[in-house]
């Protein structure tokens, strides 16, 4: 290691360089009592700067920013050689995160963006993940989900919106990602379904309704997003009941009974909607 320099009292102190034994600098900066102390950069063995900031014993602390291939990867502040407090992560000179680090990983509250600057993601992150509340956007800016989220997927309560109009679309529970236990579907600010979800589908007991009168459509088992099982329809305009009975792939399958104004007129099965002959 070669060193070039002020000293004081037999340390480094001030202003200096060090170079690697193959000539290749490694610091050039400030120095107290023999150690890097100060603003300073560090380089690697091609003699490309990897770090430019502030030091103490020899550690990145406080502010500074990390380069790799002379582009900036990372701007913000430093404790223990590790990125600790807030800063911002970049990709080709574009800005992907500005938040909250703690021990190089994204921990706290952070925002993360689109390549063409807007927020695609603004709440809280846990070791380097999306995880706490937060809220999830479109391209367009408009807010396409807001709620819990666990290991960078939607997971908890939250809600989802139409990214055209910003509508609320739905409000329930969220597992992996998708719409998993019970929720409500909303079509033009109206309650269209109420039920279980599963995978992201309806799946389990629901009720479905009329966005326009608000009368009960439907109520039964779904399965893979459709009737499957024993379920009532009910005429839309009326709310009086049509039809009691099995279901299969979302139409009327096995037996059941239809109803004109509560009297039964027909009683017997159905195959794939049409009475059987």
């Amino acid at each position: 290691m070669i060193f070039e320099g002020e000293y004081k009292d037999g340390h480094r102190n001030g202003k200096g360089k060090e170079f690697r034994s193959n000539g290749s600098i490694l610091y050039e900066g400030e120095y107290l009592n023999g150690k890097w102390n100060g603003k300073g950069k560090e380089y690697n063995f091609n003699n490309l700067l990897i770090y430019e900031g502030e030091f103490f014993n020899d550690l990145k602390s406080g502010k500074g920013k990390e380069y790799t291939n002379g582009k900036v990867i990372y701007e913000g502040e430093f404790s223990d050689n590790l990125r600790n407090g807030r800063g911002k992560e970049y990709t080709n000179d574009k800005v992907i995160y500005e938040g909250e680090f703690y021990n190089n990983q994204r921990n706290g509250k952070g925002k993360e963006f689109f390549t063409n600057g807007k927020v695609i993601y603004e709440g809280e992150f846990s070791n380097g993940l999306k995880s706490g509340k937060g809220k999830e956007f479109y391209t367009n800016g408009k807010v396409i989900y807001e709620g819990e989220f666990f290991n960078n997927l939607r997971n908890g309560n939250g809600r989802e919106y139409n990214y055209y109009t910003g509508e609320l679309i739905f409000e329930g529970e969220f597992k992996n990602g998708k719409r998993n236990g019970e929720g409500i579907e909303y079509k033009y600010g109206k309650k269209i379904f109420s039920g279980e979800y599963k995978d992201g589908t309806r799946n389990g007991y629901g009720e479905e309704y009329c966005p326009n009168t608000g009368f009960l459509k439907f109520d039964g088992k779904y399965k893979y997003g459709k009737r499957n099982g024993q379920g009532r329809e009910y005429y839309l305009k009326y709310g009086n009941l049509l039809f009691e009975g099995e279901y299969k792939d979302g139409l009327r399958h096995g037996k059941g009974k239809e109803f004109y104004f509560d009297k039964m007129i027909y009683e017997g099965k159905y195959v794939f909607g049409n009475r059987a002959k």
